[in-house]
């Protein structure tokens, strides 16, 4: 087995602020090590699942697409970039923590040797990257996009970047995000709560279209060349349901550490409104029990929710 040496990580700013202990873990870990390729075999697909980063020990690798263009034998592939000797590459699936695709392939130009990486020690060297100005630190806003099919092919520096073109906003329960014939300058990725897509019937009546909950988008249409930059529907929180039923909640508790259910406290008379705690608890928690609260408890009902 050929021999590695930690200078080959200590030329790379995500690991140059590791410890040669630490690049000595990674190198020795059984997830991790030495892959022979000959020319023109595939390191990796386009479409797999990325659970490595690859560093090129010898010999050069072509990242490259699929064919959109054709010539007398059919389709041909399109090469994007080359990696050569002490480079890396295959590091934008592994450093999120979600599972991502691989947006392109990767295959050897002649007789190659890389040291194959698993994600896991990825993302720890991430944190320590500092050097790189936080390139590639664990970002919720990050994981969440790059999820997004449409965002598939952003490159490294569009990556780094992702907070100068991406933000965080806030809505309160029932607000609009915007309203038909608003004009369109961005789309949305929910990263908590739920949101409606509705419009208005013949009567004015308003009518839900979608619902869209975290890792989900929407508004994108708009910014399509047929959506003429203006959106034809509404987009708003989802109202607490309970609460526009006029219906008041007394107390939510947490459970203890160890518990994984909700456990639901609620006024005889006030069991009507179950349906609409379940439908609101249920992703998240596994309702298991219902109790009855005494009828001169001052709460209409209690929730417990297991952590």
């Amino acid at each position: 087995m050929q021999q590695v040496y930690p200078q080959l990580f200590k030329r790379l700013k995500l690991f140059s602020a590791l410890s040669e202990a630490e690049i000595m873990k990674i190198i020795n870990a059984p997830e991790n090590g030495v892959e022979d390729y000959e020319i023109k075999n595939t390191i990796f697909h386009e479409g797999d699942i990325g659970e490595h980063m690859y560093i090129v020990m010898q010999g050069m690798v072509e990242i490259y697409v699929g064919g959109e263009y054709s010539d007398k034998h059919g389709k041909r592939d399109t090469c994007i970039a080359t990696i050569q000797e002490g480079e890396f590459f295959g590091e934008n699936a592994a450093l999120t923590q979600q599972p991502t695709r691989r947006t392109a392939a990767a295959r050897a130009a002649r007789h190659t040797k890389v040291f194959k990486i698993h994600k896991k020690y990825v993302l720890e060297a991430a944190k320590h990257a500092t050097d790189m100005g936080g390139r590639y630190p664990p970002d919720e806003i990050r994981d969440t996009i790059l999820k997004i099919p449409m965002f598939n092919g952003l490159s490294r520096d569009e990556i780094h970047n992702v907070r100068d073109w991406a933000s965080i906003v806030e809505y309160k329960s029932g607000s609009f995000i915007y309203k038909s014939g608003n004009l369109a300058d961005g789309i949305f990725v929910v990263l908590s709560g739920r949101i409606e897509l509705l419009n208005l019937d013949d009567k004015g009546n308003p009518v839900v279209m979608a619902s869209e909950g975290p890792g989900e988008y929407f508004g994108e249409v708009a910014l399509l060349p047929k959506g003429r930059g203006k959106h034809n529907h509404f987009a708003r929180t989802t109202a607490d349901k309970l609460e526009k039923d006029g219906y008041t909640l007394g107390t939510v508790g947490n459970a203890e550490e160890d518990s994984k259910e909700t456990i639901v406290r609620i006024k005889e008379s006030k069991k009507n409104f179950l349906p609409l705690l379940f439908s609101d608890l249920k992703e998240e928690f596994p309702t298991v029990k219902t109790e009855t609260l005494p009828s001169d408890d001052k709460a209409d009902a209690v929730l417990i929710l297991g952590q």
